[in-house]
């Protein structure tokens, strides 16, 4: 299971329809209402909007449909962003009132649900402290060691991405141009730290980035 170990949750969600997304293909749009709580069974979501002069930019984390659609959901407002899934995806959807029903009888998924939260919003602030200092070239550095921590599949000293990592994605994640991003990506490979194989970003040494970058 990609997103928790958690088997009450599992077993509370496997109840209502497993929906399939394509990759690229949009789950929810801007001005959308959200009525069911969101929770990945495989697979991987980005969420993104446009700056005023149409800038694409994306948010930190890939898998937090599930807290953003219990969230929209309990507020009854609609969604302010597109939900994109990067991979195939898979999903289960149940309705808000039944998982606050279940939060209520088990109060100690609720706990770790909270501690789950709050374990997310630590990383956006990290990660939003790490995109606005350095140059380029060190913000990437950062970043691509933050998503191999979280989303790597480690092989020796290796660890590869387990997703399309594009020059577009990266630029939209720290607000820089995409010619930037290939640039110091280009740069990051000639020096060994990285290599990659269609779209897909490999860390060559974990241990020697982390001296570099952290």
């Amino acid at each position: 299971m990609d997103q928790f170990d958690d088997n009450k949750l599992v077993e509370f969600f496997e109840q209502y329809p497993l929906v399939r997304y394509n990759a690229k293909e949009t789950v929810y749009r801007p001005d959308e209402m959200i009525d069911r709580v969101a929770f990945v069974k495989k697979g991987f979501v980005r969420i993104y909007n446009h700056d005023e002069t149409g800038k694409e930019i994306t948010y930190a984390g890939f898998k937090p449909i599930f807290y953003m659609s219990y969230l929209f959901s309990k507020k009854k407002t609609p969604n302010q962003y597109y939900f994109q899934a990067l991979t195939d995806l898979e999903v289960w959807k149940a309705p808000v009132d039944e998982f606050d029903k279940f939060l209520i009888t088990n109060p100690i998924e609720t706990v770790n649900l909270l501690n789950r939260c709050l374990g997310s919003f630590h990383e956006v602030l990290s990660s939003w402290e790490n995109s606005l200092s350095g140059d380029a070239y060190k913000r990437i550095g950062r970043l691509l060691l933050t998503l191999a921590k979280d989303y790597g599949k480690k092989d020796d000293k290796k660890i590869t991405i387990d997703f399309r990592t594009t020059h577009q994605l990266i630029a939209s994640m720290l607000g820089i141009s995409r010619e930037t991003a290939s640039i110091q990506i280009k740069k990051m490979e000639k020096d060994s730290y990285i290599s990659q194989e269609k779209n897909t970003i490999i860390l060559n040494d974990i241990e020697k980035m982390s001296l570099k970058f952290s």
